[in-house]
């Protein structure tokens, strides 16, 4: 009987044992998994701890970004427009200048009117001059003469009722 006792217990208790050491084994690596993930947990709460602001400081800067291209989107089209006022300044001085060299030419041609009717007025206007000149001095000496001879009758008129 002890001896079925010590088979039996060779064949019941000792694989108990062997299972719960083995088992024993396991809980010492599932503990030690356990504090590793503890460990890892803490380490994970306080990445996220510090992570919080980074959303906020995320969301301040996709905020500053749109802004940024809203401000970009807004310069180029001022860009744009600023480009397209200077080409039409440029067709505009272009065609005033075109303008202003046209007048130029018209100025010389006309000032060179002038002065080929200028020098055709002035020659007319000597000739006219001088015969008007010719004639208020013939004029003015025939005026003197009248004036003598009215003087003269006057003398003569005089002096006859003196005589009288």
């Amino acid at each position: 009987m002890l001896r079925r006792a010590v088979d039996d217990f060779k064949d019941r208790i000792i694989p108990l044992f062997a299972k719960v050491q083995s088992q024993s084994k396991q809980i010492d690596a599932l503990t030690q998994d356990l504090h590793e993930s503890d460990r890892e947990k803490g380490i994970l709460e306080v990445e996220i701890m510090n992570t919080k602001p980074l959303g906020t400081q995320v969301k301040q800067l996709k905020k500053k970004l749109e802004d940024a291209e809203r401000n970009s989107h807004q310069a180029i089209a001022l860009a744009e427009k600023a480009k397209d006022e200077v080409v039409q300044l440029r067709q505009s001085n272009t065609t005033l200048h075109s303008t202003a060299e046209e007048l130029e030419l018209d100025n010389r041609n006309l000032r060179d009117l002038l002065d080929r009717h200028s020098n055709a007025v002035g020659y007319t206007s000597f000739v006219i001059a001088n015969s008007m000149h010719s004639e208020r001095v013939r004029t003015s000496h025939g005026l003197t003469r009248r004036k003598q001879e009215a003087l003269n009758s006057k003398c003569w008129i005089s002096s006859n009722s003196l005589q009288t």
